[in-house]
This record gives C-alpha cells, structure tokens and sequence, in this order.
C-alpha cells in the first residue's frame, strides 16, 4: 500500500526544511566570500539530505513507516521552516559577518537535534532504518562541523 496522505505530507516538509536551510546556507555563502567554499558544502549537503527524504517518501509503502504522532508536531517544522526563511531575508537584507552566519548555523542545527525531526518515523524496513540514521548522522556530523567553524572564527578572531 503506498504512503498515506498524512505520511507524505509529513516528509516533504521534513524535506522543505532541509531545502529552506539550503538556502540559508547558500545566502551565507553569497554574502561571505571568505567562507563561501564552507557554506556552499553545507548547501550540498542539506540538498542530499532532502534527496534522502524525498527517497523515503518514493521507496517503501505505509506499512514500513510509521509517524509517532505523539512526536510530531508539523506546526513545529512550519516553524522552522519560517525561522529559516526569516534569517535568509534578514541576511540578504541587512548583510552579516561569519561569526553571526556561524552561530545562526549552529542554532539550526541544534535544533533540528533537538526537536528529533527524524525521529517522527519508525520503519522496520532496512532502507527506511538506513535513510533515518543516516539523516540523524548527518545531521549530528553537521551541528559538530558548525560548532567547530565557530570555535575556530572565534579563536581567529581573537588573534587579530
């Protein structure tokens, strides 16, 4: 049986959002050419993990997937969705230096930890397993990439 309205609803703005972020990272990488290199990374790689999503939602059927309903909330992802396009428009419109794009950064990726966006599904299929965790990594590898760009702008800051 394909996946019910309410699951594909729910994966594409799980896929939305990564999409959003991308674009927020894209904005940082137009903005501050001396790091462009390190945002447009972040852009790929929140592009592939909307691939990912949208491979979920094109892969397995209703019976592998099942939405925790106790633990999704789609007013949250709608959230996030507006937070992020806010930081872009206010980015693009006021300008921004690399600590603020680095720690905005680091905020999105916290919080998308935080809230467990991935979580919402439980599958016992081996590509839905593999698609979660994977997106969970992901998402863990960039939150300690984002940390640590910080850390070391910081740190170079305080030599100059």
């Amino acid at each position: 049986m394909p996946l019910t309205d309410e699951h594909a609803k729910v994966i594409e703005a799980l896929a939305k959002n990564e999409d959003v972020i991308g674009d927020l990272y894209k904005a940082y990488s137009e903005l501050i050419p001396d790091y462009a290199h390190y945002f447009a990374r972040m852009v790929d790689e929140e592009r592939g993990h909307a691939i990912w999503l949208r491979r979920l939602a094109g892969t397995i059927s209703n019976e592998e997937l099942v939405l925790d309903k106790d633990r999704f909330n789609m007013d949250v992802i709608e959230r996030s969705i507006a937070h992020a396009q806010n930081m872009e428009k206010e980015a693009r419109e006021k300008g921004i230096d690399a600590i603020t794009a680095a720690s905005n950064s680091a905020v999105v990726e916290n919080s998308l930890l935080e809230k467990k966006f991935f979580e919402v599904f439980e599958g016992d299929s081996a590509e839905v397993q593999r698609i979660l965790v994977n997106l969970a990594k992901a998402s863990e590898d960039h939150r300690d990439h984002v940390q640590q760009f910080l850390e070391d702008l910081k740190e170079a800051e305080g030599a100059e």
